[in-house]
């Protein structure tokens, strides 16, 4: 390679005339700039592989589709990097492209960007046919809009239009925004994929910067040259003034200041784990991370350095700073991160070598039974070991007492060849596993749901909803009114999707039974105006009209589903956030003793009334008002929405209601702390007694 572009690429900014610069010193021989880009993957430099694929597209020279797998991940610009795909020789771009979103790093907006672009070539050179892997990345993609910026979600809306799917549109744009402002958004999108199909495919000449972009704020400069006077004496020693000396050479040097005193981004570049700390650690990019030499990390930052490496599965990075820097009990947690994340990506490579270095390390070797997950996919590709293990794993987890095992099986079984009885597994295992591993497994159905092209609805989501709405609120205590409403949002979602779900299922059912009317009916000639087109047959028109509302309502499903899915995963982490607050305010207490009774239990039966209740009216008493009057408004309120949850026959409103001892066919339910509604169950009628403050109970009670 021409040792001038080394001075280039290491002293000077990404500019036209730069790149210009580089392109004239490309070699002509197609061979030798291959040679170039081959080894600048091999030392992941980002910035020398950058410039020379530029330099190329500027140059109007052929490079081979082959850099792709294992080159675009170097290049940190969205726009240069869609358009060295885009301008890239060879048949298998897309799945060049695709080889490269599973095995390398790469930014999620950047992932999207190279989806739209591969969706655009394959239209272009193979007639719109792509690989089904590009839908199902889309779709994945789709499932976490919060990480998506505008862009994206922009490029990922236009996809979901130009291939009729309507899942990963149904994720992006909610169905309460309307038909108008959907209409709007896909608009939107269009154009901002227009935008970027424009740019990648002009002369990359268009979109080089003439000048360098200083960015003025954000961050700390430092300068990269001592400050001197223009009249002092220079620092070099010459005994000339400054001006007259090193001022041009030193003015130079300052366009590259950093946050650190006295270092150019190259002097940076050279030795970057010397100015590392937690901070640069965590916002570095893949590509800087897998330069990073672990022998130069500070120790107290190499287990972050290690978890970095597993978030972007710099599998290779890992498993090499590992054997370079040895074992460490600090590294337990990357260990087990790296471990799972291996094997449900089905990285049976990159988890042996990480197994076999562990055995290596421990001293005695390990001996702890690996996960299901871990174990199963070890056998993979051995069909008959791959059988023995499914039915020892299987005959485990039916004979264990504890869900754990049930749970691992499922979890193995996702991840495994055999996606499908996954699911059917794992549905059994939502329904008695704890809350977290619940909602965690639930997920993973969908995503394997996602991976197989089956419909978004999922049976298990109505098995985990009635756990939730099962699980008991202690009474009165105010943290419960967030997870009240959380349940309350979750039940009501849910039986919006059943009702839909039986809607489309009615006219589903109906637009079958008109096609084969139709398709029965003898063909008749249809007789019409010379000078007027034959109208429509009635028939038509309604089956045209059912089969427009089966799509919109499937559309509407859809869109709730992921809406339950979200409530869902809110009320999880409020249960589970409520259980803690409760542990911590509940004060320790020696082994012998008792927690004290609340007095108030003395009146009171065990156990809650059955929330299979039938609608009723309510009955008030004479100089209720009155009496509502008397508490604080807000205690009123309360009371008065209980009472109609209750008459509705709400299962709900009767968690926390019991029966008085000294007067069975009365109930008691708490509003709020301190204060209690009396009332009685009738056939047909509720029958309010009285509201009351906590402390009047016992006192009241004498007088029923």
């Amino acid at each position: 390679m021409h040792p001038r572009i080394r001075e280039i690429v290491d002293q000077s900014f990404f500019l036209r005339k730069t790149v210009e610069e580089v392109a004239s010193l490309l070699p002509t021989e197609d061979a030798e700039l291959h040679d170039w880009l081959t080894q600048a993957i091999a030392q992941r430099d980002a910035q020398l592989f950058t410039f020379l694929i530029v330099a190329a597209m500027l140059r109007e020279c052929a490079f081979s589709s082959s850099h792709l797998s294992r080159g675009i991940y170097l290049i940190p610009d969205l726009h240069f990097l869609c358009m060295a795909v885009w301008k890239a020789q060879g048949e298998d771009i897309p799945e060049r492209v695709l080889d490269a979103l599973e095995n390398t790093a790469i930014h999620p907006a950047c992932r999207i960007a190279l989806l739209i672009t591969t969706y655009e070539w394959c239209k272009q050179h193979r007639d719109g046919v792509f690989p089904p892997e590009l839908l199902t990345e889309a779709r994945l993609q789709a499932r976490k809009p919060e990480d998506l910026d505008a862009a994206s979600k922009g490029y990922l809306i236009s996809l979901s239009h130009a291939l009729d799917d309507p899942r990963i549109f149904d994720l992006l744009i909610p169905i309460q925004q309307g038909t108008g402002k959907r209409e709007a958004v896909i608009e939107a999108a269009e154009a901002v994929s227009h935008l970027l199909h424009q740019i990648i495919t002009a002369p990359v000449v268009q979109i080089l910067r003439q000048e360098p972009t200083h960015q003025i704020s954000g961050f700390t400069v430092r300068r990269s040259v001592q400050h001197t006077g223009r009249n002092e004496p220079c620092p070099c020693g010459s005994g000339r003034k400054y001006k007259r000396c090193c001022f041009a050479k030193d003015a130079e040097r300052l366009e590259h200041s950093t946050h650190i005193a006295g270092k150019t981004h190259a002097e940076i570049a050279a030795a970057p784990e010397q100015h590392l700390d937690r901070t640069r650690l965590m916002n570095a990019y893949p590509v800087e991370l897998s330069r990073f030499d672990p022998l130069e990390i500070d120790t107290d930052l190499l287990p972050l350095y290690l978890t970095r490496l597993c978030a972007y599965k710099l599998w290779e990075e890992f498993l090499t700073a590992l054997e370079t820097i040895g074992w460490a009990i600090e590294f337990d947690h990357s260990y087990v991160l790296a471990r799972y994340t291996m094997a449900r990506d089905g990285r049976k490579d990159f988890l042996q070598r990480l197994l076999d270095l562990r055995r290596l390390v421990e001293d005695p070797p390990m001996e702890d039974p690996q996960p299901d997950y871990v174990t199963l996919l070890l056998v993979r590709d051995d069909p008959a070991a791959f059988l023995q293990t499914l039915t020892h794993l299987s005959t485990v987890a039916a004979e264990s007492d504890h869900y754990i095992f049930s749970y691992e099986f499922a979890q193995a079984l996702l991840y495994s060849p055999l996606p499908a009885l996954g699911i059917l597994v794992a549905r059994s295992v939502v329904g008695f596993a704890d809350k977290d591993r619940a909602v965690k497994l639930l997920d993973e159905i969908l995503i394997a749901r996602e991976k197989l092209n089956l419909p978004p609805g999922e049976p298990a989501a109505d098995i985990l909803d009635k756990r939730f709405a099962q699980d008991a609120i202690a009474g009165g205590a105010p943290e419960t009114a967030k997870l009240r409403e959380a349940r309350q949002k979750l039940k009501a979602k849910a039986d919006q999707v059943r009702r839909i779900q039986s809607d489309l299922d009615h006219l589903r059912a109906e637009v079958e039974r008109r096609e084969a009317k139709q398709a029965q009916k003898p063909t008749e000639k249809p007789t019409s105006h010379p000078h007027h087109p034959p109208a429509a047959p009635p028939d038509a028109e309604a089956l045209r009209d059912l089969r427009e509302k089966v799509a919109t309502l499937k559309s509407a499903l859809k869109d709730h589903h992921q809406e339950r899915d979200t409530l869902r995963r809110d009320l999880s982490k409020t249960l589970t956030d409520l259980e803690t607050l409760r542990e911590t305010k509940s004060p320790a207490t020696p082994a012998s003793a008792h927690p004290a009774q609340d007095p108030e239990d003395r009146h009171l039966l065990p156990g809650d009334v059955d929330g299979n209740q039938p609608p009723r009216l309510i009955d008030f008493p004479k100089k209720f008002h009155h009496t509502l009057t008397r508490h604080p408004r807000h205690i009123a309120r309360g009371a008065l929405v209980l009472l109609g949850r209750l008459a509705a026959g709400e299962p709900d409103a009767f968690i926390g209601v019991v029966r008085l001892k000294q007067r069975p066919d009365t109930l008691r339910a708490r509003i709020g702390i301190d204060h209690r509604l009396l009332f009685r169950l009738e056939s047909d009628t509720l029958h309010v007694v009285d509201l009351i403050p906590r402390q009047d109970l016992e006192r009241r009670i004498k007088t029923l």
